[in-house]
């Protein structure tokens, strides 16, 4: 049995949307991140066959966004949902901090800050790939249209004693995520699994195998290379490099009993973890 079993309802599952789970919007590295990141991807039908290619690419002068970020697009999502997908979804820095098993303080509260100004910023872009609201030859988007960061200042110039101010922030989906979420366009992701993995590629993986429905088809196999390239991973380093942090980011998953995983050659091959 998996150490993961299903129940329902589940407190801790979260409506992610599709295509944030399948392709790389956040970038996989630590530390400063690039101002640009574009993949393609062979487009097929549903008995397999090739019929094109699309391509996503997410920019942001100042850098785009990487785990961090994508942490906050997760919790954000949650809480998208759980307060009735209102126009603005509201936030408190030390709760985001606590969902995400972060340690809190001021610090803490700036990266998270920083990151919600990082996630506005990046224009997606998607080109002939995605579903419902997002197909068409080429979509631009963004995560977040707008954000609204709570100042103490303002609630003393209404009066309101500093021992009394309670932060209350703000931000808003964008279009083209409110409707993909409302319209169905998402996959249950379970936040105990999601937040018990190391930031990054770990937690990137486990998306994208549920976004696969490996909990629901109970096996999933995918060659190594288009792993990589759904993880974000740079597809100039050669390959027994990309086998290695594949590799490295299963044993992982692995480890946490989330998965078991069988290697063949190029290609792994997934299974729910049973003991």
């Amino acid at each position: 049995m998996s150490k993961y079993k299903r129940e329902s309802p589940r407190k801790d599952l979260v409506k992610y949307e599709r295509n944030l789970a399948e392709y790389p919007f956040f970038y996989p590295g630590r530390g400063k991140t690039p101002a640009k990141m574009e993949h393609t991807f062979k487009i097929k039908d549903k008995n397999g066959k090739e019929i094109g290619e699309g391509s996503i690419t997410v920019k942001n002068g100042e850098g785009i966004p990487g785990p961090l970020e994508q942490d906050l697009v997760f919790v954000f999502s949650k809480l998208f949902e759980e307060q009735g997908y209102p126009k603005k979804t509201k936030f408190a820095t030390h709760e985001v901090a606590k969902k995400m098993k972060r340690k809190w303080g001021g610090t803490t509260k700036e990266q998270i800050r920083e990151g919600v100004r990082t996630i506005k910023e990046t224009n997606c872009i998607l080109k002939g790939i995605g579903h419902g609201p997002m197909v068409s030859a080429e979509t631009g988007f963004n995560i977040i249209d707008s954000y609204d960061f709570y100042d103490y200042k303002d609630d003393l110039k209404k009066g309101i004693p500093y021992t009394a101010a309670k932060e209350v922030n703000f931000i808003k989906f964008s279009d083209v995520m409110r409707e993909a979420i409302i319209r169905n366009h998402w996959k249950l992701m379970d936040s105990k699994i999601y937040f018990s993995l190391p930031s990054g590629l770990p937690r990137t993986l486990y998306l994208y195998l549920e976004k696969k429905g490996l909990w629901k088809k109970h096996l999933y196999s995918e060659r190594i290379r288009s792993l990589a390239n759904h993880l974000g991973l740079d597809m100039k380093q050669k390959f027994h490099r990309l086998r290695e942090t594949i590799d490295k980011t299963i044993g992982v998953l692995e480890e946490a009993k989330v998965i078991s995983c069988a290697r063949n050659k190029d290609k792994r091959i997934f299974s729910p973890y049973k003991k």
